[in-house]
């Protein structure tokens, strides 16, 4: 959940910045033109540097997450808890709270690997503001 916030702090922020300078947001400059804006995110799970199958001279990525989900979808934190093991059997987990991360991470990319999961000794988060401009002319 911390990472979450610091995704929306830093994606507010970006956007507070773009604005305060002039920016324009989905701004029709002339009848060809356009300008707008977005932020996107993303969280890269880095394998633990103890792990034998480390290299130092690589990423290590065990798995990247599409965190831009979050700043779309703002419902996605005020859900409060996104676990949904559900077995038959008592689990581990079942009591657990998930934030979307998480969740996003265990069920849909490492779907359930523990293991691996406990393999991860790191994030690498990004926040991307990108600026757009659309141009168009006639034929």
């Amino acid at each position: 959940m911390e990472t979450e916030q610091w995704i929306h702090r830093r994606a507010a922020r970006c956007l507070f910045d773009y604005y305060k300078s002039g920016g324009l947001k989905r701004c029709r400059l002339d009848e060809q033109t356009f300008e707008d804006v977005e932020v996107d995110a993303k969280v890269c799970c880095i394998l633990n540097e103890t792990h034998p199958e480390f290299n130092p001279d690589e990423d290590n990525i065990i798995a990247t997450l599409n965190a831009g989900l979050l700043l779309v979808e703002g419902n996605k934190l005020d859900r409060r808890n996104w676990n949904e093991v559900w077995e038959s059997e008592p689990h581990p987990l079942s009591d657990m709270h998930f934030c979307w991360l998480f969740h996003d991470l265990f069920d849909h990319h490492l779907r359930g690997d523990w293991d691996r999961m406990l393999q991860i000794g790191g994030l690498q988060i990004e926040v991307i503001q990108i600026q757009q401009r659309e141009m168009y002319w006639a034929g």
